[in-house]
């Protein structure tokens, strides 16, 4: 059995609501709220358990025998497991692109998490450990090294790094101080003999205008 995404899920064991939260630029949260009409406790809210800065909706998913909760947070490129029935977080898992949609597999009790592109996360829900399926490469605009008239390429899959390629093809693939995020737009600048590369989903904080958890500018590659 498979079970979808939203913002708004119910714990049916224990009639714990969960809805997350979305604020632009602030914290955001996952709000846990008493949903059992037998509860003296009823509609009271329980916990408010931190999801991390947002410039993009996150979205979770309830897995009602494991009794585990999952929730995205695009902006600090993570996935937190909750356990239903105590709020307790189980763990938090990384991901290196901004998580998409969640499904849970209630039969494995695995959380399956979508990247931006090129990748797909599977979470064990009792363990919070992941494993990474490459699913594609995503290529974004390259830029012409005058001197050795070398194609630099951003490339991003299940991590991102930019490809050198010559008449013979890949020469040599350029690491750039962060892999998570996605490196789609280069320049050169044929005076300085340095390339520019943007990367349009790290965590980092942003310059120049980008929002929070996204780099506006990377910096300088050579």
């Amino acid at each position: 059995t498979f079970v979808g995404e939203g913002r708004l899920a119910i714990h049916n064991a224990s009639g714990r609501v969960f809805f997350r939260t979305s604020n632009a630029l602030q914290n955001s949260i996952v709000a846990v709220i008493d949903g059992d009409r037998t509860s003296p406790t009823f509609n009271a809210l329980l916990a408010q358990i931190p999801a991390g800065w947002e410039t993009s909706g996150g979205y979770l998913a309830v897995d009602q025998a494991a009794a585990r909760v999952a929730f995205t947070t695009p902006g600090s490129l993570s996935t937190t497991i909750l356990n239903a029935q105590t709020n307790a977080v189980v763990g938090t898992v990384h991901i290196a692109q901004a998580p998409g949609r969640v499904v849970m597999d209630a039969t494995t009790h695995t959380a399956w998490v979508t990247g931006a592109v090129g990748l797909i996360q599977a979470i064990d829900l009792n363990t919070a450990t992941a494993q990474i399926a490459y699913i594609g490469t995503d290529i974004g605009f390259p830029v012409v090294d005058p001197t050795t008239h070398a194609a630099l390429v951003p490339r991003t899959s299940f991590n991102s790094r930019i490809a050198v390629i010559d008449a013979t093809g890949l020469a040599a693939t350029v690491i750039p101080p962060t892999q998570d995020g996605r490196y789609q737009f280069a320049v050169g600048n044929g005076t300085t003999k340095r390339i520019n590369v943007a990367n349009l989903g790290a965590k980092a904080v942003a310059r120049g205008g980008a929002g929070a958890g996204f780099v506006g500018c990377l910096g300088v590659v050579t």
